[in-house]
């Protein structure tokens, strides 16, 4: 009668790439690819025992913070505030098309009534008050009003500051232009004379 399958112990290195030696099976007989605890190197966080280094964010602000967060995930930048591109000016001019009228068309998020929105280091604002704030003032509490009558558009120089008043004047001025429009378009069809 043959012997039944007995496994003998080895000594293998941890995959990891520490280097250690340790026993391929534990007490229960199954087999390890790594010492407790390294499997996690593989997966890029920090191990129980190592030390959670202070290090520099690589955006540039030179503030100092830990290495690894609270889930042993490493970072890179400080959390909450700092980000790759640190230039508000970047990131708009990342994101936009330019068409015949000049307009600065946003690429980003639209909202429903085509209003552009970004969020930047947290907070999200609507994109032609964000470009007015950058490339122009502070917009405070007043409205930023569109020269252009296009809600996408976020070029500073199609941009005004103003009150309801003024924004609520502005939109009647572009509907009745368009209004105009139309029944210069249609003037004089069918015989029909306008007064």
């Amino acid at each position: 009668m043959p012997l039944p399958f007995v496994k003998t112990q080895e000594i293998i290195k941890c995959k990891c790439g520490c280097g250690i030696e340790f026993e391929k099976y534990d007490k229960q007989w199954r087999s390890r690819k790594y010492i407790y605890g390294h499997g996690r190197r593989k997966r890029n966080t920090r191990l129980p025992n190592e030390e959670n280094i202070i290090i520099k964010c690589e955006c540039g602000c030179g503030e100092k913070f830990k290495k690894y967060d609270s889930q042993g995930r490493p970072r890179v930048y400080k959390t909450g505030s700092h980000s790759i591109i640190k230039n508000p000016k970047d990131i708009i001019l990342n994101n936009i098309e330019t068409n015949e009228n000049g307009c600065w068309i946003w690429q980003g998020y639209k909202t429903e009534k085509g209003y552009g929105q970004i969020r930047f280091r947290n907070k999200t604002y609507l994109a032609h008050r964000f470009s007015y704030e950058v490339f122009k003032t502070s917009t405070s509490k007043k409205y930023v009003c569109h020269k252009c009558n296009n809600p996408n558009c976020i070029n500073p120089e199609h941009l005004y500051l103003g009150s309801q008043a003024d924004n609520i004047r502005d939109m009647g001025r572009f509907v009745s232009n368009e209004t105009n429009e139309y029944l210069d378009k249609i003037k004089g069809i069918g015989g029909v004379q306008w007064v």
